[in-house]
This record gives structure tokens, sequence and C-alpha cells, in this order.
């Protein structure tokens, strides 16, 4: 069986236009709920794989929803998850930034987020356009949707307004989840700010 949940009611109707698709459908639940419940967590029992893509660095507790995904795995089972990596400084600004963008009235958050990435869009342009090749730089949106499954915009948008915002080092989580029980089967880390991914097998019962 799985079991989906979401605290977000959009992303849970957007899960629910997948499962009409899925020809196993009546083995797949789904409804709305926070890893930071404790009851609701502890009254799903136990999973032998528990997964969380890229999720609990938005709860606003991060370790302690980190925690609460480590109860629900079985003995012998399976978690994964990807966390941002936390680049000090970097990591401090881009959280300042997401701040301010989702404190912003909504007509005005477009706008916030377009000087935001502006500089970095101007720089990729420029280097297309000294490699005489402009329409490379047109092609990033035009075809963004076939790589992403979104519009280049929306992924901006979900980047800058993506608060809150936490981060952890891969040899941080790796201890955390190693003092609850759980042993490394793979780690692979990543040098920016994107996500370290993680995979661990409870040794615990």
């Amino acid at each position: 069986r799985v079991h989906s949940f979401d605290y977000d009611p959009d992303s849970v109707r957007a899960t629910q236009s997948l499962k009409a698709q899925c020809a196993e459908g009546n083995r797949w639940s789904l409804e709305e709920g926070s890893v930071l419940d404790h009851d609701y967590m502890r009254g799903l029992g136990d999973f032998d794989v528990v997964y969380s893509w890229g999720v609990l660095h938005h709860t606003g507790k991060m370790w302690e929803a980190l925690s609460n995904a480590c109860d629900a795995v079985a003995g012998g089972g399976r978690l994964y998850i990807t966390l941002y990596n936390d680049m000090g400084p970097q990591t401090q600004r881009w959280r300042a930034i997401k701040k301010t963008y989702c404190s912003l009235p909504a007509l005005l958050q477009p706008l916030f987020a377009g000087l935001v990435v502006a500089p970095a869009e101007v720089k990729e342009l420029a280097k297309a356009t000294l490699r005489l090749r402009p329409q490379e730089y047109v092609r990033q949106w035009t075809r963004y949707r076939e790589r992403r499954g979104m519009s280049k915009w929306r992924d901006i948008i979900d980047w800058v307004g993506g608060y809150p915002y936490e981060a952890a080092g891969a040899d941080a989580v790796v201890a955390f989840c190693t003092d609850r029980g759980f042993e490394p089967v793979e780690v692979r880390p990543t040098k920016g700010l994107g996500c370290n991914e993680f995979l661990f097998r409870r040794t615990s019962s």
C-alpha cells in the first residue's frame, strides 16, 4: 500500500489527479496532514519506505519534521529524503530574500522575483549573445517545461517564494539520522544551493 499526505490542499488535489490515472489507485490512500503533527504521524503506523523529496526544509521546523519522518520507518525500512544544502552566507541571503518575497503584497511579488533573478538572466543572455547564439537563451524559456514540467517563470516563483527555508550540511543530516538508529546506504551531496540526497536504512527496531 501507498499512503500520501500533504499540508497544502492544492498539493493534495494535484496528487489526486495523478492517483486517478493510476491503475492500482485502490491501493493508494491520500489525505491532508502535517508531518509536524505528532498525533497524526503516530496514527499512521510504520512503513517500509518513507519518502520526502525536498519538503521537510519548508516546514519551518526541519529537524522536528525529520525526526517525525524517522519515527515512521519500520525496522529494516528505508528513509529516502532530500534537504537543501547549507551554504552559510549564501543560504542566509536567500532566506532573507524568500522571507521578503512572502511578506510583500501579492501584486508586488512578481516584480520582486523578476528583480532578484534579473542579474543572472542578463548574464545568461549576454553569454549566449557573445557566442552568437541568442536563440539558446530563448530556448531556455520556451522549452523549459520539457525538462522541469513547469514554465521557467513558475520555477523562478517556486524558488524565490519557497519560504520557510532551512538547510543542513550532509554530515549533519547523517549524524542526526544515525543517532536515531539509521545507517546511510547512499549519500549524494551537492556543492551548491541545491539538495543533498540521502537513502538511509533503519537498523533499530
